[in-house]
């Protein structure tokens, strides 16, 4: 069985560029990039999966174009199941080498161009507890070297001499992730409990954990519905501070910097409701020949989703205490909607 995947998306805005610090306000204040981002990016990735009577293999390539970076990368993965398919273990190796180059490189903030690797590992394990239920454990590490800084964020020295510091980062990061999953079949009311965990650490000192919960609830033959909530919290990396204070100069830069919010402490909640309809054969038609050999049904069937999700991020919603000014204010609250609708034939 072989797939072939095509994506292009078009991206334009602005993003955190520093942090500063107001003097009147006595408080932190966000500096945006100014809405200059327009980018544009090309995925293409070809797959290939060999299926056994125990399993299958999968093979994948591909690679991924912007402006300013280009990324290749290939992958190997094998399926089993054992004891009646009652157990099924999962293992996956991918590889990836990226180009780095800025728009406007160069310049004394901005590198020219550079490269970094990356190695990922992946194993799981699945187990049919019952007949209503399901476990899964996972674990993946995740090894990457080479340029690993942000070339588009800069930290702010405070001061009368105050001036802007690139961002820098270690030249490799080890990643490792547990997840635990558990889904259980409600069958007298036709609904599903899903209860998601997952543990975080890397060698940049972040930890995380993240738990979600859904309920998925059958209504009618066309329609359910699935109300849920998340729960996000992590600690910062050890290199992380909003700004740096007027005690540092050129000569005592720290050699390792960063005022990324996505590298600071905070926590992040969200409840969101689902609402998905299947209507199945709209429009009733015959086919036959070549239109039934490549999977054209007799039914045209109409599926549709709505989906409602509050977000909102904030340092005290997460398990470490924060220190004076350690809260990232690049930390946002929304609302959001979303639809989506597909046909099949």
């Amino acid at each position: 069985d072989a797939a072939f995947d095509f994506i292009y998306e078009s991206m334009s805005g602005a993003s955190p560029w520093f942090v500063t610090f107001d003097t009147v306000s006595g408080s932190t204040l966000q500096v945006m990039s100014g809405a200059t981002i327009d980018d544009q990016r090309l995925d293409m990735k070809f797959d290939l999966d060999y299926y056994l009577d125990e399993g299958k293999d999968n093979f994948a390539v591909g690679f991924s174009k912007e402006k300013d970076y280009l990324s290749i990368f290939g992958s190997l993965g094998a399926q089993r199941h054992f004891n009646d398919k009652n157990t099924t273990l999962d293992v996956a190796g991918s590889f990836a080498y990226d180009w780095v180059e800025p728009t406007d490189g160069g310049t004394p903030l901005r590198i020219d161009e550079d490269t970094k690797w990356s190695l990922d590992l992946f194993a799981g394990l699945t187990q049919i507890v019952s007949r209503h239920s399901t476990a899964q454990f996972t674990i993946n590490f995740k090894h990457s070297e080479g340029f690993l800084n942000d070339p588009y964020k800069l930290i702010q020295i405070i001061g009368p001499s105050g001036f802007q510091a690139d961002d820098k980062r270690p030249g490799r990061r080890d990643q490792g992730t547990l997840m635990l999953r558990y889904r259980h079949h409600l069958e007298d009311i036709e609904a599903s409990v899903h209860l998601d965990y997952r543990f975080y650490t890397d060698s940049w000192d972040l930890v995380s954990h993240t738990i979600d919960l859904a309920w998925y609830q059958h209504v009618t033959d066309w329609l359910s519905i699935t109300p849920s909530a998340r729960w996000y919290s992590q600690s910062k990396v050890y290199f992380y501070e909003p700004f740096l204070d007027s005690s540092v100069t050129t000569a005592t830069l720290p050699s390792r910097r960063s005022s990324d919010f996505r590298l600071s402490p905070y926590g992040a909640v969200s409840v969101r409701i689902k609402m998905d309809f299947q209507l199945e054969d709209l429009f009733e038609y015959d086919v036959d020949g070549f239109a039934e050999a490549i999977g054209i049904t007799d039914g045209l069937d109409l599926i549709a989703t709505i989906s409602y999700e509050r977000y909102m991020q904030d340092g005290n919603f997460g398990i470490d205490a924060l220190g004076e000014f350690e809260q990232a204010p690049a930390l946002v609250s929304f609302n959001l909607w979303a639809v989506s609708l597909n046909m099949r034939f």
